[in-house]
């Protein structure tokens, strides 16, 4: 009776711990995997550029992740340093400025989605304008802030992909990831795993590079050298924002919505999920259309 019991309660905390979706990154076609991963890569790179020019430049400490500004937090209350050296409450503006990043992107964006659209253009955007101000603003304390603001906002963006939380603006968790998969895959002696491994590796990768191009472009250009990681958002916020209006407004597309029961595999499943039935021929990808709306 105890272990009926007993399976009986596994079995039900097994069927809610499934993903809310039943879509993981590894059921991808190579071509919208590649395309995660580039993406990924993408933001990474911006990730590290910044982060390595906040600790060569003007701030001398990361703004990208919150560990080091935490810890910096809680030793400059036991001992503060003379100034000018940073206090204890210029570390939690830069903390809380991320905290309002993080909350705005995820007001707007709302739950995690597989779509990649309007509403990521939109936090884009927004991320640029603030790493824009932060090059055009003197003071440290509010340019820090802006950046800090700024890679709240991305991390929320790439946290949001409904198949794999992708971490952008710090690699803890990436290798953290790589780490474990790495783990799986030789315990399991199977791929099943593999796909943690080939979105994280490539990920911290370009971080790595992101934080080599950073440092020698502070070291050429100053504080000129955000315009580089503001080019790169804004145009990515233009692309993204563009297209969408394009596809609505000009050809017209609906919303993919596409029935369950059509598809087969788990990521049409939750493409049909959207509920309702696409207008005219379904000879279109539904993938294609999902992930580009």
């Amino acid at each position: 009776g105890i272990n009926a019991e007993y399976g009986g309660i596994s079995n039900s905390l097994a069927q809610h711990m499934q993903p809310a979706h039943g879509v993981h990154l590894k059921d991808f076609e190579w071509k919208w995997f590649i395309a995660v991963v580039s993406l990924a890569c993408f933001f990474a790179f911006i990730g590290g550029f910044i982060n390595a020019i906040c600790f060569s430049g003007l701030w001398h400490t990361g703004l990208t992740h919150l560990t080091g500004l935490t810890t910096n937090s809680a030793i400059t209350l036991v001992n503060p340093p003379p100034p000018p050296k940073r206090q204890t409450e210029e570390f939690w503006a830069f903390i809380f400025s991320f905290f309002i990043g993080s909350f705005l992107a995820g007001l707007i964006i709302g739950p995690p989605r597989l779509r990649w659209r309007s509403l990521q253009g939109t936090c884009l955007l927004i991320e640029a304008v603030a790493l824009n101000i932060a090059w055009g603003v003197a003071p440290e304390l509010f340019g820090g802030c802006c950046i800090a603001f700024a890679m709240g906002i991305q991390n929320t963006i790439t946290s949001t992909f409904d198949p794999m939380t992708i971490r952008t603006t710090h690699v803890t968790g990436t290798v953290l990831d790589f780490a474990i998969g790495l783990g799986q895959t030789l315990h399991c002696r199977n791929m099943k795993y593999l796909y943690k491994i080939q979105v994280n590796l490539p990920t911290y990768g370009s971080f790595w590079i992101g934080a080599l191009a950073g440092t020698g472009a502070w070291m050429n250009l100053g504080r000129d050298a955000l315009i580089i990681p503001f080019a790169l958002v804004y145009t990515a916020a233009v692309i993204t924002l563009g297209y969408c209006f394009v596809s609505h407004y000009i050809l017209k597309k609906d919303e993919p919505s596409l029935r369950e029961a059509e598809y087969s595999d788990p990521l049409r499943k939750f493409i049909g999920s959207f509920g309702g039935q696409r207008r005219g021929t379904s000879q279109s990808d539904p993938i294609e259309d999902d992930l580009l709306k």
